[in-house]
């Protein structure tokens, strides 16, 4: 893997990584459905003006249309919709471990559609950085019940929607401009997250929000949405689907330091060698990326 897909990826759990902290700051004001009007369709006015200038390479809506609009539901629409409202139903410690299914689940679709090939060593990599990732967390911290059940199924299938839209994002984000494809994908999430937005009283909570709300909305739309989306999208063009998935795996050591120095939350000793079995597994699935994307068939 080259140096700038390995910052770029590392970039994107960053920006990832603190978007719950902007969030339990913002979903005071804001409804989550209502933020994710404003984040969706914000950000597509953005990406849309951006590719206009520096784009190449753009789709051809008439031939790859229905590819954007099934990559815009699987991974804008139901991805963030899903995420919110089974969040409220469940705990922040349930919905972060289950997130962890994000790499294992994306190479499963790789390796069941054809896109990547089985490989033990991979596979060893993403279950000792999931290893740390639940050390981090702690079993003890899950809370499992039939009162969560409904929130941890609705983030699970969160999870199987991204995971889809990884793999089936791979052959469009490796011959077109990433900005235009992702501009497209929002431009046509917005069509649905708007009018949800508006139900859930997007107009009101305006009205109300402070200076400081709108900074940490103006982050969301730039960095965790934006930022990533486009970042993944070019990182696809030179790895794996799975190895963009596997980086997921940082996100909570930079959620964790961003909760201790935003939100005063406890960091423990625990974060050492959680982090080092995470980035251990992470680089052993990121070893020679290159050459396992490059031996995939490509369509």
């Amino acid at each position: 893997m080259d140096r700038r897909t390995l910052l770029a990826l590392v970039t994107v759990q960053t920006l990832f990584g603190l978007l719950p902290v902007a969030g339990k700051l913002v979903f005071a004001t804001f409804h989550p459905l209502a933020l994710g009007a404003i984040r969706v369709s914000i950000a597509a006015v953005i990406l849309v003006v951006v590719q206009h200038f520096l784009a190449d390479r753009r789709i051809d809506l008439r031939r790859d249309g229905i590819q954007v609009a099934v990559l815009a539901l699987f991974g804008v629409v139901l991805n963030q919709t899903l995420f919110v409202v089974g969040l409220e139903k469940t705990t922040a410690v349930n919905a972060v471990l289950i997130i962890t299914c994000i790499p294992v689940v994306t190479y499963a679709i790789a390796v069941f559609m054809g896109r990547e090939t089985w490989g033990p060593r991979r596979l060893f990599g993403m279950l000792l950085a999931l290893l740390g990732v639940v050390y981090l967390i702690g079993l003890s911290s899950v809370s499992f019940g039939w009162d969560n059940a409904l929130g941890d199924i609705l983030v699970f299938v969160n999870c199987f929607c991204f995971s889809l839209y990884l793999v089936l994002s791979k052959p469009l984000a490796s011959k077109v401009n990433p900005l235009n494809l992702v501009a497209w994908q929002f431009v046509m999430a917005s069509a649905v997250m708007v009018p949800l937005g508006l139900w859930f009283g997007l107009l009101d909570q305006v009205q109300v929000a402070s200076s400081v709300d709108w900074w940490l909305v103006g982050y969301i739309i730039v960095g965790p949405t934006v930022g990533t989306y486009v970042l993944n999208a070019t990182a696809l063009r030179h790895v794996t689907s799975s190895t963009v998935a596997v980086f997921i795996y940082i996100q909570p050591l930079f959620t964790a330091i961003a909760a201790w120095f935003f939100l005063d939350e406890r960091l423990t000793w625990k974060l050492l060698p959680a982090a080092l079995l995470v980035f251990v597994g992470v680089g052993i699935v990121a070893w020679r990326s290159r050459v396992a994307a490059e031996a995939v068939p490509q369509e």
